[in-house]
């Protein structure tokens, strides 16, 4: 067999092999007692494993002793996650690569795997995250806990081209990821420069000036009541399929629909015209915010849509800019987290949260604060769209460069 797309000067047909004929591996043992906050070595567990291959560092270390070393990790070595410990399978079969020598120690449901000198540690590192996973998920089993015994991952089939031509595939993907964790850490930090100018401009650090170079009023002290209307969502009769479309409709936001986004104008379920009448209709520009278990989540509704009952709706009257609500919101999650009752789901009904009260500036600076983070939310965007891409042009060549 051979790929779509190739590096000029390669025409050879890939070769079939087992997994387990081009290399050696061996299984972790439990290792979490001797885990400390001072230990040399990173420690690599279930948690460290992220979906796109990743090592996330979750500050867990461990020392070396006569057991643990035993699972020391070279360089180039391969780690495989073989139990998910979930149902989801998010991450089981999902590989690390080891960057070098003497650094981590690995714990069970990990398979440590040793490749064969002529297969390229990088070039296996993409074949298995990106294309091998699909078949690791189909030897999968359990049920609350996905898992899938080493064995017959071994005898999975995989098309292997020449060393020389597996360097080259692993170099260049190697390399695109190295573009998109960049994109990555520049998107992070101009989040966290923004959140750094937020906590400036709702703690008075920082003022705009009115357009003759005057300072505005002094914030004062408004309950949530005074920003307008609240209404409560609902939900109409699931089992009552005329309420519903899924194709065309109107918006029903739940908690789920919301991201980091500020604007909402797309939700998993719709509602038909009479499914729109059994809710509560809301107008565009209003602000959601969750009030049941993931507390503090909002998002700004652009078009005519509903809400279910654990999202308190805020209809901003003339006095607040809507989108100064919504960063007023995001600042002060953690107050409203705070508010929350102590049972066993965390929530804030509606008479309680009407009761709130924030420190508010005049609507004509509301709207600058507004606008100033609102650019900088564009800018976060367009940073976003660009990862975006990137992604989907990794996905796509990804597919004609593997068979």
């Amino acid at each position: 067999m051979k790929p779509k797309l190739r590096f000029p000067g390669y025409e050879e047909e890939w070769e079939k092999k087992k997994l387990g004929e081009i290399s050696m591996s061996k299984g972790g043992t439990s290792l979490e007692k001797y885990v400390n906050d001072n230990g040399r070595y990173k420690f690599i567990s279930i948690g460290n494993y992220g979906v796109d291959g990743k090592y996330i560092d979750n500050g867990q270390r461990i020392d070396l002793n006569e057991k643990t070393k035993e699972k020391l990790l070279c360089k180039n070595n391969l780690v495989m996650i073989l139990n998910d410990k979930t149902s989801s399978g998010d991450i089981l079969g999902t590989c690390l690569l080891i960057d070098e020598d003497d650094k981590y120690i690995y714990n069970q449901r990990s398979q440590r795997i040793i490749l064969a000198s002529d297969i390229c540690p990088k070039f296996m590192y993409q074949y298995i995250n990106n294309h091998l996973r699909k078949e690791i998920l189909k030897q999968a089993q359990g049920g609350t806990q996905i898992y899938v015994n080493y064995p017959s991952v071994e005898q999975i089939k995989l098309s292997l081209p020449s060393f020389h031509e597996q360097e080259k595939i692993g170099e260049f993907f190697s390399l695109l990821d190295q573009r998109i964790e960049k994109q990555e850490e520049k998107i992070e930090l101009m989040k966290e420069r923004k959140k750094g100018w937020m906590q400036k401009l709702f703690n008075q650090e920082i003022r705009f000036k009115d357009e003759n170079g005057n300072d505005y009023p002094d914030w004062e002290i408004h309950s949530v009541s005074d920003f307008g209307d609240i209404i409560t969502g609902n939900t109409p009769s699931k089992s009552n399929m005329e309420f519903y479309d899924e194709n065309d409709g109107y918006v029903w936001v739940t908690p789920t629909d919301i991201s980091d986004n500020r604007y909402i104008s797309k939700s998993n379920s719709l509602l038909t015209e009479r499914g729109l009448e059994k809710a509560r209709r809301l107008p565009r520009n209003t602000l959601l915010v969750t009030c049941i278990a993931s507390i503090g989540k909002n998002a700004i509704l652009t078009c005519e849509g509903s809400c279910n009952q654990q999202i308190n709706a805020i209809l901003p009257n003339d006095d607040y800019c809507v989108d100064f609500l919504y960063s007023l919101m995001e600042q002060n999650k953690q107050f409203l987290e705070s508010n929350a009752g102590q049972t066993a789901t965390k929530i804030i009904n509606k008479t309680d949260f009407s009761t709130l009260r924030f420190l508010v500036p005049s609507l004509p600076e509301q709207e600058k604060i507004a606008n100033f983070l609102s650019t900088q939310d564009e800018l976060i965007e367009k940073e976003e769209e660009k990862l975006n891409l990137l992604k989907e042009q990794k996905k796509g060549l990804l597919q004609q460069m593997f068979v």
